[in-house]
C-alpha cells in the first residue's frame, strides 16, 4: 500500500496584524480541508500551493499562488485601492472571490483565473426558524460587525436613518467591538439598545433568534460573513445591494434593498414598522422556501476552495 501525499498549503498573511475574521476562516481550512495548512507571515519553502490574503503587501507571487479577493475593489480607502491589488491578481496562478461583483470587475481589468467562492455559515449554529409574533411589540432590528474609525461600516448613514424613524416601534441590539459607542448616540436619540462587543460565537443562534432583521448598511463590502449567517437564521436583510448581499439577497424575499437616498428608505423602513407583518412574511417565506440554500456552509466553501488549488496544480486554473 503507497502512501498517502497530503497537499502542503501555505497560507501567507504577509504580515503579523491580527484578524478575528482571518482567524476564524483559517480554522475552517484546518477543520475541512483534508491538506496540510501551513500559516506564516512569509512564504516557506516547497509548499504546493501558496493562498495569498494580504497581496497587496507582496512584491511578487509564485505561479502556484492563490490570492482571495477579501474588500470591496470599488472601496475608496486608499489602503484598499485597486491599482495596490492589480498586479498580484495577475501574476496570481487564480484570484478567489467572494462575490459576482469582484469576479465581474476583475473580467473588466482582463484578469479571468477567477472563482467565486462566499464565505460560509456553520451548520452546528444557525439553522432556520419562524420568528416569535411581531404583534404588540416593537421590531428588533441588529447590527452585527466590529466599529472601525473610519465608519466604513455605515454608521453615519444609521444615524441619519434612525432620525428618521420612530424610537417606539423599533429597538436594537449592536454586536461588536466599539459598538458601545452607536448605543449611546441611539439611546441619545430614544431607542432602546442592548449592546454587546464581546459575545460567545456559540450565543449567535440566540442572538439571529432574537432579531426580526439584519442591517447591513456599509456602501462597499467584500462579504460580509454575517449574511450568510443571516440567511441560514432566516433572518431577513436589510442593507445596500453590495458585496454578497447583491448575489444572495432578492428584494422581499430574502430581506428588504435600501436605496441609499435616506429619505426613501427611511420612509419605507417607517412603514415596515407601521406594518411589521410585512417582515414576519419574509421570515416565513424564507424558511418554507429554503433560503439557506442560497448560502454555502463552510465546509463546501473551504471545499470550493480546495478544489481551485487541485485544478491549478493540475493546470486547469
Amino acid at each position: 500500500m503507497g502512501m498517502v501525499v497530503v497537499m502542503i498549503v501555505n497560507h501567507v498573511m504577509s504580515n503579523d496584524v491580527y484578524s478575528g475574521i482571518f482567524d476564524a476562516i483559517l480554522r475552517y481550512f484546518k477543520i475541512y480541508s483534508g491538506v496540510q495548512n501551513i500559516v506564516t507571515d512569509r512564504p516557506v519553502k516547497k509548499a504546493d500551493i501558496y493562498h495569498y490574503h494580504r497581496p497587496n503587501l507582496e512584491s511578487k507571487l509564485p505561479d502556484n499562488s492563490v490570492v482571495t479577493v477579501h474588500h470591496d475593489l470599488s472601496d475608496p480607502d486608499g489602503w484598499l485601492g485597486e491599482s495596490k491589488f492589480v498586479e498580484r491578481y495577475r501574476e496570481a496562478g487564480h484570484v478567489i472571490c467572494l462575490n459576482q461583483g469582484q469576479k465581474k470587475r476583475l473580467g473588466q481589468l482582463d484578469i479571468h483565473k477567477t472563482t467565486v467562492v462566499p464565505h460560509g455559515y456553520r451548520m452546528d449554529i444557525f439553522e432556520p426558524e419562524v420568528k416569535r409574533c411581531v404583534k404588540n411589540r416593537k421590531l428588533v432590528f441588529g447590527l452585527i460587525s466590529k466599529r472601525y474609525g473610519r465608519q466604513v461600516k455605515g454608521e453615519a448613514y444609521l444615524y441619519e436613518l434612525v432620525r428618521r424613524i420612530n424610537p417606539e416601534l423599533v429597538s436594537f441590539i449592536l454586536v461588536g467591538e466599539g459598538r458601545s459607542e452607536d448605543a449611546i448616540q441611539l439611546r441619545k436619540l430614544g431607542f432602546e439598545v442592548k449592546v454587546y462587543e464581546r459575545l460567545p460565537y456559540r450565543m449567535f443562534s440566540m442572538l439571529y433568534s432574537n432579531l426580526d432583521a439584519l442591517l447591513m448598511l456599509s456602501y462597499h463590502e467584500g462579504g460580509p460573513a454575517n449574511i450568510p449567517e443571516a440567511i441560514a437564521s432566516a433572518t431577513p436583510v436589510i442593507g445596500f445591494p453590495v458585496g454578497m448581499v447583491a448575489d444572495i439577497v432578492r428584494d422581499g424575499k430574502e430581506g428588504i434593498l435600501l436605496s441609499s437616498n435616506v429619505d426613501l428608505d427611511g420612509e419605507m423602513i417607517s412603514n415596515i414598522l407601521s406594518d411589521p407583518d410585512q417582515i414576519s412574511m419574509i421570515n416565513r417565506e424564507m424558511v418554507r422556501n429554503n433560503s439557506i440554500d442560497r448560502v454555502l456552509t463552510w465546509q463546501e466553501s473551504v471545499e470550493m476552495n480546495v478544489a481551485v488549488y487541485h485544478h491549478l496544480l493540475n493546470g486547469k486554473s
